[in-house]
Parts: C-alpha cells; structure tokens; sequence
C-alpha cells in the first residue's frame, strides 16, 4: 500500500501508479475504490493490455465474468500475444459464466503455477471429470503442499456466488 500511495504521490496521472493502487485495493477487499482506479488507469492507457487484464479481474472479482471477458477480447485485438497470466484472467471469466470446458483451455496457456492447476482441479471437478480433477489437485499439491480451503477462501471476492462457485470447485474436486 505504502509504494502504491507513494507512486500515486508522484505521479497522480501516469496510469501504472493508478493499475498498482487497483491491485493493492482489490487484495485489501476495497473494490469500489479499486475500480476508481483501474477506470482512471484505463482513461491514462487505453491500449495497455496489462491494466486491461487487471481490470478484467477486478470485473470478474465483483461478479461481472461477461463484461471481463469482453474486456478481454478487446485487448487480445491490440496485442494477440498477451502476457500468460491473461489466460488465468481470461479462464476464471470463463469458468465464473459455466463455461467450464473453455476455461480450462484458457487455464492451460497461464502458465505453471500451483494456483492455475487448482483452477484446472475446480472446472474438471464442475464438468465431473474427477480423474482429470484429482490429477490437477496433484500438481497443485506438488507444487504447494500446505494448499487448503483455508488458503484458497483468501481470493478477494467481493460477489459471494462468484466465490462459491469456485469453492464448490475446490470442495468437489478434493482440496480440504
């Protein structure tokens, strides 16, 4: 928080200043104040497909998967080669529509971590595909062994059946 205020002190109009006090706010569960500053991060940097893909999952945080993901698909015009974890953004608006077989498409371009393989464990679990769920909630596990439900109810949230949708997920496919 205190290197994002002081950015902002700097420099109230530089739109990556306002993108970090978003991300900052967002974990904090002040998403009112985060989307004040992703929308004046957007104003700043239209074209930015970072600050696209952090507002996309602020819009998916609040409830609202399907303005994410035409944010989304508006910024893959601008650069079809976004950063990877834009696909972990792109899948969670997926998933959080029911489109669960998309997303893990998505999922399998963001990259290797231990969150996007619980994310995976979460959709095959909503499909009930349980041995592709198991396998998944093993990488996720090889890679962060103390992972719990605990751990995972930490994803800042502001809309409950956003959350519950994935925590069902993770109920589902095994993660304690």
């Amino acid at each position: 928080m205190q290197s994002a205020r002081t950015a902002l002190l700097l420099d109230r109009n530089d739109g990556i200043c306002n993108q970090s006090m978003g991300l900052v706010l967002v974990h904090m569960r002040l998403h009112g104040d985060a989307g004040l500053h992703f929308q004046q991060a957007r104003t700043l940097n239209p074209h930015d497909v970072n600050i696209a893909g952090d507002y996309a999952s602020w819009l998916n945080y609040g409830g609202q998967p399907q303005q994410s993901l035409a944010v989304l698909e508006r910024a893959i015009l601008l650069d079809p080669l976004p950063p990877v974890w834009f696909w972990e953004v792109k899948g969670s608006a997926l998933f959080l529509l029911g489109r669960y077989a998309e997303a893990i498409d998505a999922y399998r371009k963001a990259g290797d971590q231990f969150f996007i393989h619980a994310f995976l464990a979460a959709a095959y679990a909503h499909l009930d595909e349980m041995e592709n769920a198991h396998v998944a909630v093993k990488a996720t596990l090889s890679r962060q062994p103390d992972l719990s439900l605990g751990y995972l109810a930490h994803l800042p949230f502001a809309d409950p059946s956003s959350f519950e949708l994935f925590l069902s997920g993770f109920r589902k496919a095994g993660f304690l």
